[in-house]
This record gives C-alpha cells, structure tokens and sequence, in this order.
C-alpha cells in the first residue's frame, strides 16, 4: 500500500509527514522530492483508456473495499468527491457500515440561524441546507446504514488533542484541529477495529491533469494527499486502515479512465477558457477547473446543490476562525505553534493568499508525470 501522504526524499533521508520534511531541510539546505507510488503507478499504460464506464470502475472500487474490510466507513462532507462514492455504493447495492459527517452543531445552534448567504465564514448553511437533508434523505435510502454526526465544538473550544495531533494532522493546520483528531474518537470505531479490518473511506481526489507543450499528463499532488488525517498512534495497530477511494493503488484503472475523460473533454470543447497547465495558478481559476472536472468524471453530481463559497487561506481558514473568537486557549496555543513552525522552516516552501500576506501555508510538491 502506498504511504498515505506518499513519501518525501530530503537528502538520503526519507520521511511520512511533510512538515519534519521541510524543517530537516531548512536545516541542510537540501533539496526535497516527494513521490506518491511513482514506481508501482508507472508499470501501468496511462495511454490506453480502459474500456469500462466511469460507474463500473466506480462500483468496482466499492465491491473491492466490501470484500477487503469487515466494516466500512465514509467520512462524507456532502461535497462532489464523497457523494459520488455514496452514490455509487447505495445504486450498486453493496452496503456501507457507516457514514460519519462532522460539524460544530453545538456552536450552530448557539450563535447561527439557517441564512441564504454563501459567504465562506457562513459554514453552518452547508449544514442546514445540505449536510441535514442529506442524513435525513440517508435514512430512508440506507435504512441498515449507521448515521454518525460528530460534533466537534467542545473538543476545538477546550483544545482537546492528542499528544501525537502534530503526526494526525500533517500540514493541515487550521485552528480546528482538535476537529481533524476528534474523528478517531468515536467509539464505534475503537469497538469496531477490535472485531476486524475497518476501511476509513475518504474521497481524495478529483483527478490532476494538465498539458505541456501539446502533450497531457496526469500527476498526484502533496497538498491533496495530506488533507487526510493519518491515525493516530493509539490505532496504528488496530484494525483500522486510511483508504483514499480515488487516489489509491487499487484504483489504478479507475484513474487513468478519469485523466482520459478530462483530456477528451478539453480537446473537444470550444470553450475559449484555456485547458489546465502545470503551474502555480490562483485559488479562483483553481475553483472553475475543479467545477468543470467534477462534472466531468462524477455522473450523479448535483449541480443545484448549496454550498458556501471555499476558503482561500489554508490555515487560517474562514469556515473555522470562530474557534478563534471563542477560545482564548486555542488562540494563544495556535499563535505560539505558528511563530514556531514558521521560524523553523525556509520560506520558500511557503505560500500566502491573496488576502493574507503572512505564510499560511506550504507549496505543493508533484509527483511523477504519467502521460495520458
């Protein structure tokens, strides 16, 4: 199995987690590369686009994880990656265990009503206007399914994390960070790896591809692999194991039918929007590529569906500031953490948005290339 966020090479040094990465690096001044199964993806034929559907390889994944685990778990945001997996598990018929969603209610029903606003510090309408009718919807759909809804606000408000939330987390350092170790909480989870093998289905990623100089490539990258939280020490040797859907080496045909896809629909539209390069490009045209290769390689999406505009900082992130305003604990720890990380690694491998000219978060790192 490929590491979870691949494999970083500093020197004759490797390393699983970004940020000890580039810290040993600053302090050598050495170069870093990061491979993400470069060797195992490289021995399959990107150029020949496998006959099946998008769906079939899709229910194919599915039928591959049923009969791999004893209990599977989604963890489902009501976003484009995570309902075309739920999509293609309720239409197949293969069962899902459970399906976990995680919002701050506590801190919802506390200080928000429902509004129309899309504003991206307006989180909870995702909630009441998606993520609640889609648990609602789930019951009847799904009736054997377990529906899990983790409320975080107290565990971020009272900084309740693990001695080992630094490894958890990886370079996703938000002010939410008890929210990315709260998840392993659930006891369901502890009692369930106890019985046998427990896949924790994330939806990484929508696929990465571009062309240089007439030719087309696909290409994971760092950033997307690291949004996962990696288990924490307590679980290592359970029965739980962090599966990307998408992004995995048991996925293999289902990516190269997805880069084929993207590739065929830029080469046919006459859109004069230009087709995606390989390079550093603004977190807006980011957003119109990811619409349109959403609509491409997910059947079932829904376009109608109600979404709060993304956050463009990536570790001070708006959807999750509150816990700032709410917590003078989590504020002080998160402003010492921060002048801590920032001081010990180069600033060339960070970057800033558009709005925050302080570092708010690392460059990304490619992997190998497989031409399509």
């Amino acid at each position: 199995m490929i590491p979870q966020r691949g494999v970083y090479t500093v020197g004759n040094r490797q390393f699983f987690n970004k940020v000890p990465a580039l810290q040993y690096a600053t302090e050598t001044e050495s170069q870093v590369t990061w491979s993400y199964g470069d060797e195992y993806f490289s021995q399959f034929d990107w150029e020949t686009e496998p006959t099946e559907s998008l769906s079939q390889l899709y229910i194919d994944r599915c039928q591959q994880l049923r009969d791999d685990y004893d209990y599977l778990i989604l963890y489902y945001s009501g976003g484009s990656d995570s309902h075309n997996i739920l999509t293609h598990f309720i239409k197949s018929g293969i069962h899902i265990d459970e399906v976990v969603s995680f919002y701050p209610i506590e801190y919802y029903e506390k200080k928000h009503g429902a509004n129309l606003s899309t504003d991206k510090k307006e989180m909870q309408n995702e909630w009441y206007y998606t993520g609640l009718p889609d648990f609602k919807n789930l019951t009847k759909l799904i009736p054997n399914t377990k529906l899990t809804l983790l409320d975080y606000t107290r565990d971020c408000v009272n900084l309740d994390i693990p001695d080992d939330w630094q490894d958890i987390v990886g370079e996703v350092l938000h002010a939410n960070i008890a929210k990315r170790t709260s998840i392993f909480k659930d006891k369901n989870l502890l009692l369930q790896s106890e019985k046998g093998k427990v896949a924790l289905i994330h939806g990484i990623d929508k696929p990465r591809v571009f062309t240089v100089n007439g030719d087309w490539y696909f290409a994971f990258l760092d950033l997307i692999a690291g949004l996962t939280p990696a288990l924490p020490r307590s679980l290592l040797n359970s029965g739980a194991v962090t599966e990307h859907f998408y992004w995995s080496d048991k996925s293999v045909k289902m990516l190269i039918k997805q880069a084929h896809a993207v590739k065929k629909f830029w080469l046919s539209n006459s859109t004069t929007f230009p087709p995606p390069q390989q390079k550093k490009i603004s977190f807006e045209i980011r957003q119109i590529y990811d619409n349109i290769t959403r609509s491409i390689v997910y059947p079932y999406w829904r376009k109608e569906i109600f979404q709060i505009d993304k956050p463009t900082s990536l570790w001070f992130n708006d959807t999750e500031i509150w816990i700032f305003d709410e917590s003078k604990k989590v504020s002080t720890f998160w402003n010492d953490f921060y002048m801590q990380l920032t001081s010990s690694i180069d600033k060339k491998y960070m970057q800033s948005s558009l709005e925050n000219k302080n570092p708010d978060g690392f460059v990304g790192f490619w992997s190998k290339w497989h031409k399509i």
